[in-house]
């Protein structure tokens, strides 16, 4: 399996992002609407994924409740899916959970079963974003950002199979972090469960950490392309660690392994990460996969790179 990795582009989502670090995952991507969810303060702003060469435009805000909980913001949001419904379920600093689906508004608190109430939108008006900072971009990509870097295939170990169509797979593998590493738990292996792990997995020996970003140095972001048998891990210092698992044959049984595949950005990051999403292609070609992957950092600014392979 080939496994290609292009940047699309880097342009600023959001002139003024008035966003609080060390939260945790604050965006989430809609393949099925084509949306991009970004969290900011009490309020999920909606962007419309039209082009994956454009930047996403800014379609509506949904609202916070009005709750008893003052100075209470998103910490995470995540898109879930129920009763085959997608369902954007924010999390407060407070532990309460808000969850939009259609045209209902539920929250709750962790213990206690959602309750609804109607959804809260707050109408885009253009000239008042522009005031306010927020960014739209034309209808036809940059033709400056597209390309901008080539495609460029990743190298994966040899023997290289999706660990997700691995038929000899007797149960499933768990990807776990601590502060900066990533791991790789088998349950089924009950001597040794933690059967691989990437020590450091955001350190970059050609870009280390700038000092102002070392506070922020830990992984907060996590996410798993079984297509691919991709993990993408993020740190709050600004960088992205694509990683595959593999199986080595084995005549006993089969190992399973870790294998860095990139290091995103390709330069020193110089703002903490705000929160990362995958796009899946719904006009995917037969035999083919691509996803996007955004990058927002908390200056407002997005990066996104295609993830391909055959």
């Amino acid at each position: 399996m080939s496994i290609n990795i292009t940047h699309v582009y880097s342009k600023q989502l959001l002139d003024t992002h008035a966003v609080s670090p060390w939260k945790l995952q604050m965006t989430a991507a809609s393949s099925q609407q084509d949306l991009l969810f970004v969290a900011q303060g009490r309020h999920v702003l909606v962007f419309r994924i039209r082009h994956h060469a454009c930047l996403p435009m800014l379609v509506t805000r949904l609202a916070y409740p009005r709750l008893h909980v003052p100075e209470d913001d998103i910490n995470a949001i995540t898109l879930e899916r129920y009763y085959d419904k997608e369902t954007l379920v924010a999390v407060y600093d407070s532990g309460l959970t808000v969850a939009c689906n259609g045209n209902e508004l539920n929250f709750g608190t962790r213990a206690r079963s959602p309750i609804s109430l109607p959804l809260i939108e707050i109408e885009t008006n253009r000239e008042n974003d522009v005031q306010n900072g927020y960014t739209d971009s034309a209808a036809t990509p940059d033709p400056e950002a597209i390309g901008s870097s080539g495609p460029q295939p990743a190298e994966t170990p040899s023997g290289f199979e999706p660990e997700g169509t691995h038929a000899t797979l007797a149960s499933p593998l768990l990807l776990c972090t601590t502060k900066r590493d990533l791991f790789l738990v088998d349950p089924a292996n009950e001597d040794a469960p933690v059967v691989d792990s990437v020590e450091n997995v955001a350190n970059r020996t050609a870009f280390p950490t700038p000092v102002e970003l070392m506070l922020f140095d830990r992984v907060a972001f996590l996410e798993w392309i079984p297509e691919m048998a991709i993990a993408i891990t993020g740190s709050l210092s600004g960088t992205v660690t694509i990683v595959c698992i593999y199986t080595e044959p084995d005549s006993k049984r089969p190992q399973h392994r870790m294998h860095v595949l990139a290091q995103l950005p390709d330069h020193a990051p110089s703002q903490p990460l705000y929160g990362i999403a995958l796009y899946r292609h719904p006009d995917n070609e037969a035999g083919a996969i691509t996803i996007t992957l955004y990058a927002l950092y908390i200056d407002g600014q997005l990066m996104a790179y295609d993830i391909s392979c055959l």
